[in-house]
């Protein structure tokens, strides 16, 4: 027997307010809802104009702004490497794989990108 789920979301209140449905053969609808502000432990964004992430093949740097941290992670959220207060992290020892990258600035500003690498 072939189970088929799917999920659909919306937003409310200019991004402020999310609602998720979650439909699951067999067992109904679920639904959620998330109001709030920022995510947990996220003062701000940072713009790409302001700084960004940048992956040449051996390391990943953060160009235009001091770094607390950079952690990268595998897509099952596992994370493999990590640094602090350095704007370089060599990710030449990483398997072949698709990988986040979380950068957080001295001030808090979070910065991600996903990079490939072959």
């Amino acid at each position: 027997q072939q189970r088929v789920s799917s999920v659909c979301q919306s937003t409310r209140n200019s991004g402020g307010i999310l609602d998720i449905w979650v439909c699951v053969k067999g067992q109904g609808v679920a639904y959620y809802t998330y109001e709030g502000g920022k995510p947990s432990g996220v003062e701000g964004i940072v713009e790409q104009s302001e700084a960004k992430l940048v992956y040449n093949g051996s390391t990943v740097s953060v160009v235009g702004a001091d770094v607390a941290r950079i952690s990268v992670f595998s897509t099952s959220g596992l994370m493999v490497a990590d640094v602090q207060n350095e704007n370089e992290l060599n990710v030449m020892p990483l398997v072949k794989g698709i990988y986040i990258v979380r950068a957080v600035d001295i001030d808090g500003n979070v910065l991600t990108t996903k990079f490939i690498k072959r």
